[in-house]
């Protein structure tokens, strides 16, 4: 019933303007903000909002209940012009790459997290570990339209700001048949260290492929936009570290 009513009120939105959507709760449980507000919802439902952009944050606290009713957790969705954070601001930018978004076709995890690793041009810090953390990424015109890459394209570039120091053999050969690239050059962009988000046990083997194992549970702030003047498919990306400040929860779809 809830994913209905959300549904419903996500379609009156009018898409003239960059995506924004706010996840609010005081339930500190492990959470994927993206699944929570886009892919539990239906990607497909937010195809014509994402034209523009996207921005996705989580909060811990939760707005003046819209009636007597108590809620424990608060979605919010609206349509603005602007791209920043209202949740979190950035302190320092972490690390910063620069490079080419993979084809249209390529949209695996893999063809993002090697783009990323590639690209990953400077790093002045590393994430403490546990620490929450923010992405800010303007991408070119020309590729897949963002609500069926950004998954992917999120999974793959926070795995490839972390490092593996002991990657599975087996999971380095899948990888490297399914890039085209040497296992050695694999293992090599797996294995580099320091990494800005730390080390962790990155990717696995998973059936007949792998499965990607990025914290991106920790990202609670993420902003995407399409940019006109970039050259198609060049993205510049950036690794944030975020302080909290004040919730704003702001006119929109909202559903308790």
């Amino acid at each position: 019933m809830f994913r209905s009513a959300l549904r419903l009120a996500i379609a009156r939105l009018t898409p003239d303007g960059a995506f924004r959507c706010e996840y609010g709760s005081a339930v500190r449980s492990f959470c994927d903000v993206e699944n929570v507000l886009l892919y539990n919802v239906g990607m497909s439902f937010f195809r014509p909002l994402t034209q523009a952009g996207i921005v996705f944050e989580r909060s811990y606290r939760v707005p003046p209940a819209p009636s007597p009713e108590t809620y424990g957790h608060y979605h919010r969705y609206a349509v603005d012009e602007g791209l920043g954070f209202t949740t979190w601001e950035p302190t320092a930018v972490v690390a910063r790459w620069q490079g080419s978004a993979p084809s249209a076709s390529a949209t695996k995890p893999e063809n993002w997290w090697l783009a990323t690793a590639t690209a990953l041009r400077e790093q002045r810090a590393t994430v403490d570990f546990g620490a929450v953390f923010g992405l800010r990424i303007r991408i070119g015109p020309g590729r897949a339209a963002l609500s069926s890459t950004l998954k992917p394209m999120l999974d793959g570039m926070i795995a490839a700001l972390h490092c593996d120091p002991a990657p599975s053999t087996a999971a380095v050969e899948c990888l490297a048949a399914r890039l085209a690239w040497p296992a050695s050059s694999v293992e090599d962009l797996l294995r580099r260290d320091p990494a800005p988000l730390g080390a962790r046990t990155v990717v696995r083997p998973y059936r007949k492929g792998v499965q990607w194992n990025p914290a991106d549970d920790l990202c609670v702030a993420c902003a995407v936009a399409i940019d006109d003047q970039f050259e198609p498919g060049a993205i510049i990306g950036e690794l944030l570290s975020v302080a909290r400040y004040p919730p704003r929860f702001r006119d929109g779809a909202t559903c308790g």
